[in-house]
């Protein structure tokens, strides 16, 4: 098992190392969907429009086989089909994330769990970045379970239990 292992993972960096970033489908959407989202600024084109409004102004470039249906890249994608409002939104999910990480992490030996949550909760942020797991259904539970432990407020009282 051992050697499967490590032969797949062999496969796996020579893939990434024989990659080239720019022939990369994520690397090349990012400069068409920003374009898009302005398009449809302010209001934005609705959302679960992606796959038809990116077909109307697809550049001949990234033609396939087979159809883009997002934006690999959950943060664009929202702001495009969601518009200002949902960047407003957006903008202010991130000053809440970051006053919150800067309120819990002086206090980490003592509060762990809202960091480890808040450390979840940041590895899948990152990721929308680049991909979109949030549509997955059990990653978008498993993201609200740690955003909720991350902003749990919990006021410890020194009580006697009976």
């Amino acid at each position: 098992m051992l050697i499967c292992v490590l032969a797949l993972r062999a496969i796996a960096v020579e893939r990434l190392e024989d990659s080239d970033v720019t022939l990369d489908l994520r690397t090349q959407l990012a400069e068409p969907v920003f374009e898009l989202a302005l398009a449809y600024f302010p209001t934005g084109a609705g959302f679960g429009t992606f796959d038809r409004a990116f077909r109307i102004s697809e550049p001949d470039a990234l033609l396939r086989k087979t159809y883009v249906n997002h934006a690999h890249n959950d943060w664009m994608e929202t702001i495009m089909e969601g518009g200002l409002p949902m960047g407003l939104i957006l903008g202010a999910f991130a000053v809440m994330f970051v006053r919150r990480a800067v309120h819990i992490l002086p206090q980490r030996a003592h509060r762990p769990y809202p960091v480890a949550s808040g450390l979840l909760s940041l590895m899948v942020i990152l990721a929308s970045i680049v991909d979109y797991p949030l549509r997955t259904r059990a990653i978008a539970l498993a993201f609200t379970l740690c955003l909720l432990a991350f902003f749990h407020v919990h006021h410890y009282h020194d009580t006697p239990v009976d």
